[in-house]
């Protein structure tokens, strides 16, 4: 089977590692509380983000897995459910999973070993939060990933896990490498879902943890059973199952996901990653961008103006060429991964036309979303705050971090790149970013300011 020798080890030598750690095995009662270094006391995200690390219960008691329980039908399912596919292909499934914006997931197994983690999975910046639950219901290990950076709390002992090679403390190096496992395995379950083969449609529609779905079944390399419980209305998987494992999968696009980073309110420096990471936890907001491009010949304009809903993945955003102009000349919608364009936004009447119809356009579409043009955090160092710098967005005082490098475009060209970024002194939200790129003879600079923060009148309407 794909992955199970190594999940079977991972299980077996886990426990040991954390042995050798000095960690005690069995832990009684309710998981200790975390040390405020992951993350700080002072650092909290917006009321609709995830608490702090510490603050997630684990389970009292150990649930209990079958080898393959079946499905409980629903006394009533939602009407017209679209009808199933009689085949599906795993590495299209796991596509549609890892487009997410985020995702909330529990693995366990049952057998003479026992393993149960729980966490979250961010996918811009790329990020996990997993915790490692005893039988007893206590967390053996906490661990968070942002980018390049990794950290965890070991019983009450914070660690910083970045290079953890290079540790020289005995503690960091097993516990560190006690993470590196831990995350290796709960990835490794997803692994069943890159590869190119077909799963067959067996049974539904049944509703998993509150969701319709239908129940899709095949055998690996290994001749073992294999079944997954897709959703019905976007063929994500909510519950993947073979004869010893169990891996839920729930909160799509959530922003509880959201992962505190360790940085205490307003740093000195700012890694790029903690300001994208805040914008996890936003339910929704609006953006207005404005973009020069040009070089000696000339100076190319445009606004986008949009708003973006985390829950369904979903943006609409209007296009003009200056700020200025009354009106728009296009307008876009995107929910999940389908786009619409409108080409006569001022007729009143929507005329959604899939994006397929207008290739040339791509591009133009790709820039109007809430999130293009956002700088690499690995082409910068952190942002360093700017004294004296407080300004107010759309009522909200922020305060502004730069960073500088130079940069090499895809041709070869080497840019003068600066980043300057206003956020918040509690969420560190990006109420501003401007991003400016300069060579020798072209010249990029992209302003984007965001406001309506969570507010529930912001909405996107749906496609006919």
């Amino acid at each position: 089977m794909k992955g199970k020798w190594m999940v079977a080890m991972l299980i077996v030598v886990l426990p040991l590692l954390l042995a050798a750690c000095g960690i005690k095995i069995d832990v009684v009662g309710t998981p200790t509380p975390k040390p405020s270094a992951i993350p700080t006391a002072t650092r909290t995200l917006p009321p609709t983000a995830t608490p702090e690390l510490t603050s997630t219960p684990a389970p009292t008691s150990a649930p209990t897995l079958a080898p393959t329980p079946a499905p409980v039908v629903a006394p009533t399912l939602p009407a017209n459910l679209p009808t199933p596919a009689p085949k599906v292909n795993l590495k299209e499934v796991g596509n549609r999973l890892w487009s997410q914006a985020s995702f909330a997931f529990d693995v366990l197994t049952q057998g003479d070993t026992y393993f149960h983690a729980q966490g979250e999975y961010i996918q811009s910046p790329q990020a996990w939060h997993i915790r490692h639950i005893s039988e007893a219901g206590g967390y053996l290990l906490e661990y968070a990933e942002i980018g390049d950076r990794k950290w965890g709390v070991i019983g009450d002992v914070p660690i910083t896990c970045t290079d953890w090679e290079q540790a020289t403390a005995p503690l960091t190096q097993s516990t560190c490498k006690v993470a590196d496992g831990l995350k290796t395995l709960v990835v490794s379950v997803l692994a069943y879902f890159t590869d190119d083969q077909e799963a067959e449609l067996s049974s539904g529609p049944a509703m998993i943890d509150g969701v319709a779905c239908y129940e899709y079944t095949w055998r690996d390399s290994g001749d073992f059973l294999c079944r997954a419980h897709l959703a019905a209305e976007t063929g994500i998987p909510v519950l993947f199952q073979n004869s010893s494992t169990s891996y839920r999968l729930s909160r799509f696009n959530d922003p509880d996901n959201a992962i505190a980073p360790p940085v205490s309110e307003m740093p000195e420096k700012l890694y790029l990653d903690d300001a994208r990471m805040a914008l996890n936890g936003l339910s929704s907001f609006r953006y207005v961008t404005d973009v020069e491009m040009g070089d000696k010949d000339g100076l190319t304009t445009y606004r986008v103006e949009g708003v973006y809903l985390q829950a369904s993945q979903a943006w609409q955003a209007n296009w003009k060429w200056k700020p200025e102009d009354a009106q728009p000349i296009v307008e876009f919608l995107s929910i999940g991964g389908e786009a619409w364009m409108d080409w006569t936004p001022t007729d009143g009447v929507k005329t959604w036309l899939p994006s397929v119809f207008f290739g040339e356009a791509e591009s133009m579409l790709k820039d109007a979303g809430p999130f293009a043009n956002w700088p690499g955090a690995s082409a910068l160092p952190p942002a360093v705050l700017q004294p004296g710098s407080a300004r107010t967005i759309a009522g909200v005082e922020c305060q502004e971090y730069t960073s500088s490098a130079k940069v090499q475009g895809d041709q070869g060209t080497i840019y003068d790149l600066q980043v300057r970024l206003c956020v918040t002194a509690d969420h560190v939200i990006p109420l501003r970013l401007v991003s400016t790129a300069v060579s020798d003879d072209f010249r990029f600079v992209i302003t984007r300011e965001l406001s309506h923060l969570d507010d529930p009148a912001n909405v996107v309407e749906k496609a006919e």
